[in-house]
């Protein structure tokens, strides 16, 4: 009589949901901890070529998020193009805004790409080289996005290997900002007498504000 051989599944573990981490979205102005990615697991918050958390920042260590010690604090580590990672964002004021990344590279060919919702917001963002030990965090700007109101889901892609990411940010634009400040000037202008030689004479008593 032969012995009967039983084989069991791998323990099923109960789906949990794509969420923003600690439950609540980040909020759009604003900075973003690379490490703070949505709740949720593999496949749904991210995706990781394996499935081993190799940093050495001893955060979230049942995933497969490379998080290190580095920049200000903690960073995503150990990138591979084809990694993605997600955040739920929630922007009150449709615009557009200023995005500011703080990055460490030690190679010359690394690049991100930032989606909402699956839909590109950016082109390649590529990498500059900051030093040989990805030590060195440095800011660059990665230029202007236009983004809708309301919650949403931003993706952050690794398009070319081993950049590290400390945190992005963003911030309404400085051409929103200098166009603001000059229909301010205008109006405050427009409370003076121009003289005949078109030079503007404010009135003593007018004040500069409201």
């Amino acid at each position: 009589m032969g012995i009967l051989e039983w084989s069991f599944a791998d323990e099923v573990k109960p789906e949990i949901p794509q969420a923003p981490f600690g439950g609540i979205a980040a909020k759009i102005p604003g900075k973003i901890e690379a490490e703070n990615y949505d709740e949720g697991g593999a496949r749904k918050a991210y995706y990781d070529n394996e499935k081993e958390n190799q940093g050495d920042a001893k955060f979230r260590e049942d995933e497969g998020v490379d998080i290190v010690l580095g920049g200000s604090g903690k960073a995503l580590g150990y990138t591979v193009a084809g990694e993605w990672i997600e955040y739920t964002v929630n922007v009150p004021t449709a615009g557009i805004y200023q995005l500011t990344l703080n990055i460490a590279s030690g190679s010359e060919t690394s690049s991100l790409q930032f989606l909402v919702n699956d839909q590109a917001i950016t082109d390649t963002i590529k990498i500059p080289k900051t030093d040989s030990t990805w030590n060195v965090y440095q800011e660059i700007d990665a230029g202007k996005v236009n983004l809708a109101a309301g919650e949403q889901i931003l993706k952050m892609q690794i398009t070319g290997s081993f950049v590290n990411v400390d945190w992005f940010e963003f911030s309404s634009s400085k051409a929103e900002k200098d166009s603001s400040a000059k229909d301010s000037t205008t109006a405050i202008f427009r409370r003076g007498n121009v003289t005949k030689t078109g030079t503007m004479q404010l009135m003593k008593s007018q004040k500069f504000y409201d």
